[in-house]
This record gives C-alpha cells, structure tokens and sequence, in this order.
C-alpha cells in the first residue's frame, strides 16, 4: 500500500475516534445539563472561539467502547479464551521440552509419543475445566493468578498420579514415573506463568473493560465507587450511580453522575450496555429492589450484592441455607497449635533467607542515606505486638531527621515540628486524619521517597520477623496512640460494665505482620477505618493457605509498586 494511502486511512480513523468522543460527550453533557442559550450580537448568533480540550488515550478507548454494540462485548468469553490459549501454550512447552530432552532415551514412535502428549493434555484441560479455572475471572474483579496457584497445583498432582497409574497399567512405571515427575515439575512451574501472561495481554484488549451501574449512591456505594476509581486494573467503566434518595457524591468521584432512580434501571441497562449491576445499600424500598434484580437476570447482566455487616466479612466465608433462606456463615477462629508452628517456621525459614539474599541490597540502600545527609540509618518506630507487648519496628529511615518523632531521634520537637506543617496545609491535615498517611510528604527525603514507593524502606523488618516481633502475613501494626484513638472499647461483660480495647493483640498467638490483608487490597490509599476492617476480616478468617495467597498477592502488589508512598 502506498504511502500516501496510509496516511489519509490514518487520518481518516483519527477524526473518526475523534467525531465518536465528541459525539458521546457531546450527548453525556447533554444529559446531565441544560443547553445554555447562544449568545447574539445584531441578532446573529456569536460565535465563540474555545480551545478544545486534550484527548488522550485512555479517554478515546473508553469513549469508543461505550460507542461499541453491547452485542460484540463479552468480557467472560474474552478471558475464557485467552486463559486457554494460555494453559495451551504452557503444555506445549512442557511437552516439547520433555520430549526434546528424555524423549529420543524411549523405544517409542513419534507418533505414539504425540498421541499420548495430546491425550493427557487434552485430559488436564477438561480437569482444569472441572475445577473452574475458566470462569472465575467473569465473577471475580479481583481475581488473579496468585488465586489459582492451590488449585493449579492439585490440578496437576491429580494429572500426575493418573499418568503414574496409566504407566502402572502398561507395565512400564520404572522408566516411565521419572518422566511423570519431571512433567509435573514443568506445569506446576508454567501454568501459572502462561496464565499471568495471559490476563496480562488479555486487559489490555478493549474488551476486557465492562461497564458498570452501582445501585445505592450513599457511603456504601461511593466506597464501591472510589475503590474501582484507585483500582484501574479491574476494568471497570463506572456508568453512574441509581437511587431514589441519593447523596451527592463528593471529592475524587464527583464527576460520577447519579442517573435516575430505581425504575430506571433496566433502561439505564439497555442504554448503556451496562455487563454488571452492584447493589449497595440504596434508599429505594427493598421490595422494589427485588423486582429490579429479578428483572436482570433477563438482560444477561451479572448483579453483584454487599452484604449486610460487610466489614466483619472475610475471604473465607460460606453460604448455606436453612429452609431455602441463604445465610452467610463465618468460620469459627481456630487457631491450632500445629498451624501456629508450621506459620512460625515458615516465618524463620523466609525471613532469614531474605536476611541473606537482600544483604547487598542492605548495603546498597545504607550508602545512598548516608551520601545524602547525616542522620541514623534505621528508625526504630514503637508498636502494638501480640498480647499487647511494644517492640521496635525497624525501617530504613526515609524522614529528615528532624521530624523522625521518639525520644532517640527528634523527641518532642518533631511532633511539634509536624503540627506545624499540619497546621499551615489544612488539605494535609484533612488526609493525615483520614488515612494517616500523606502522599506528598515534604517530611520524606529524596532517597527517603524512592524506599517508599518500593516498600525496600521495610526490608529490616525482617529482622523483626525473625525475632518474633512480626509474624511475615498478619494485622498492621500499630501505636499506642493509634490504638487508643482509633479503636473503640468494647464491652466484654454487660454484668461487670468494664469495656475494654480489643484488637490483633487479643487473638491467641497471631502476631501483627510485615504484609496483610490491607497490603494487597490498597495499601496506603485506604482509609485508617479501612484497614481496620480489612484486618478484623482477616483475623476472623485467619488460615494457613490464606497466609500464603496473601503472600503471592503482595509479590505481585510490590512488582506493580502501586498505592504505596
């Protein structure tokens, strides 16, 4: 094709995209404002001359997507497929590597020994199949590959000892086993990493994104709405919000339009080519809200429900039902004292070896702080341990030294000094009260914000993890402040009246962790209230294979090093 063809086919498909956001903005802000009168002068219409806004990317793929047929969009179908592949492609590689290295050693045809490949990968695919592998994703917004590592693995043990059998049968498992083993090895290794690199390609396609209506515009639903604001990664493309009694929303989700009321919701549904409908807590009556959801279930929309007293609901939670009535069942915490020596051992065992491996990068990181200015390496901050015990948080110090607060460093006159700047910035004190963070922190040094950003400013704590004083997963720790300000006392024994604070350091044997629950849902973009949540959901669903998940998740939360400052 000549170059000049290129050139106006290109230019031709930019003013298209452009023509298409124009037009649905154009109609958006149609919808959500009346049409100001044009001004005249000698009566003809004035025209006015204003530079159009930038339009970048992101904007133009969600635009054009919310101009494509609700009928060529599936977000399920487009995973489903690209899981596949994914698992396809890791067998492929497994079995050629096999056969290129043992392969030639067996007295058998290559055609044979393709037939058998396709015939266990064929029956590992349909395994994989039967233990849902293939449908979590269109269910779950969070869903990743850390989630699929137990069941990968089973998937693939169950395969082994089936091969190991059928090689019994023939009577050839004395040469045959080893060769099982080492195919096991190779999947267990590449089916999580072929399915990583296919929800990486796959978000990345403009199908992936799915647009969404959130029923219910007060606290519950702007939570939901904020928590898709910060987690881009979902796909999700927020339609707006329906309710009959809505509050208005506010700060980073102002622009979210509320865009009628519950009998609306159909047609906002049809409209808008709305995939999926979360209920949160709306103002409508309950009855007409059943009707609503009842209805959806006709327009091929999935509905997803917070339930009631979500904050003490865990990741492991069940659902039964007594007479047709579902319920949703909270595990008792039982925390046997074989868990607790296998969570400790594993604690010593990984953090002593990351003690080993990252020694270079200790080394590294303590030249760059002193090269930029005197002070101590490390802060030593006091904390809440198990049973209410204090110890010293170790972390590479990121602070100037004169606002680090205790009273081996800046004592007295770096709260002082800290109240002041809180004092002059009123939109700093706003966000150090509700997250007890700050993002832009004139306190942190250059280095100081490079460790943060990377979380490498918490690589001593392993040494906390290896003393006991942490445990490697579990609740964040705390100050004492924090604990007297932020939590509330509870009443234990209604007959005495005496109330007291109850927290992680009640829980029988869980230390507080160098990663959680809250790590890998938010990390410091979360409100304080937030995190408390998210570790009494995590302390009432406390598990060993929990620990782990949480562990993998945190892997892949430090890679992408979002959320943290």
């Amino acid at each position: 094709m000549p170059q000049a063809t290129k050139t106006r086919k290109s230019i031709q498909q930019t003013r298209t995209r452009k023509s298409i956001v124009q037009n649905v903005l154009g109609l958006e802000r149609a919808d959500r404002a009346p049409r100001r009168p044009r001004p005249m002068r000698n009566g003809r219409p004035l025209i006015e001359r204003t530079a159009a806004p930038p339009i970048d990317e992101q904007t133009l793929q969600v635009v054009e997507r919310r101009a494509t047929p609700p009928s060529v969009r599936h977000r399920g179908r487009h995973l489903r497929h690209a899981l596949l592949l994914g698992d396809v492609s890791s067998l492929l590689v497994a079995f050629a590597v096999i056969d290129l290295v043992v392969g030639w050693s067996f007295a058998v045809p290559a055609a044979t020994r393709l037939l058998t490949y396709g015939v266990l990968g064929l029956g590992l695919l349909a395994l994989l199949a039967c233990c849902g592998l293939y449908g979590r994703d269109e269910v779950g917004a969070d869903h990743t590959t850390p989630d699929d590592l137990p069941t990968l693995f089973q998937a693939a043990t169950v395969g082994g000892f089936a091969a190991c059998g059928a090689t019994w049968a023939v009577g050839r498992s004395d040469e045959l086993v080893p060769l099982v083993l080492l195919g096991w090895l190779f999947l267990v290794l590449l089916l999580p990493l072929g399915r990583g690199v296919a929800r990486t390609l796959a978000r990345r396609d403009q199908r992936y994104l799915q647009r969404i209506l959130i029923i219910g515009a007060g606290d519950v639903g702007q939570l939901v709405a904020r928590k898709l604001g910060q987690h881009p990664e979902y796909g999700f493309d927020l339609v707006g919000f329906v309710d009959d009694h809505p509050k208005h929303p506010a700060g980073d989700i102002a622009n979210v339009p509320v865009l009628g009321g519950i009998a609306d919701v159909s047609r906002l549904v049809r409209d808008h080519g709305v995939e999926r409908v979360l209920v949160a807590f709306s103002g409508g009556p309950h009855s007409e809200i059943l009707d609503v959801v009842r209805a959806l279930k006709d327009l091929d929309v999935q509905v997803a429900i917070v339930p009631r007293l979500f904050e003490v609901v865990g990741p492991n939670v069940s659902i039964t039902t007594i007479q047709g009535l579902p319920m949703v069942v909270l595990p008792p915490l039982r925390v046997s004292r074989l868990s607790l020596a296998v969570k400790r051992v594993m604690d010593v065992c990984l953090s002593g070896l990351g003690l080993l491996v990252a020694a270079p990068l200790f080394a590294a990181i303590a030249v760059a702080i002193r090269l930029e200015g005197p002070g101590p390496l490390l802060y030593s901050g006091e904390r809440v341990g198990a049973g209410g015990r204090r110890f010293g948080q170790l972390k590479f110090r990121t602070m100037r030294t004169e606002f680090c607060s205790g009273p081996r460093y800046g004592g007295d006159e770096a709260a002082a000094a800290f109240a002041r700047l809180l004092a002059s910035d009123p939109a700093l004190a706003e966000e150090f009260a509700r997250t007890q963070k700050l993002e832009n922190d004139p306190r942190v040094t250059r280095i100081g914000g490079l460790l943060r950003r990377t979380s490498l400013d918490e690589l001593p704590q392993l040494w906390n993890v290896l003393r006991g004083d942490l445990s490697l997963v579990g609740p964040r720790p705390i100050t004492e402040e924090e604990m007297h300000e932020r939590y509330r006392p509870r009443i234990l024994d209604p007959a005495e009246g005496d109330s007291f604070l109850i927290g992680y350091w009640d829980s029988p044997g869980l230390r507080p962790g160098l990663t959680g629950y809250w790590q890998i849902s938010g990390r410091s973009k979360m409100s304080f209230d937030e995190r408390v949540r998210l570790d009494t959901a995590y302390l009432t669903s406390w598990s060993l294979g929990l620990d782990v998940e949480i562990l993998a998740k945190t892997l892949r939360a430090l890679v992408a090093s979002r959320g943290a400052y």
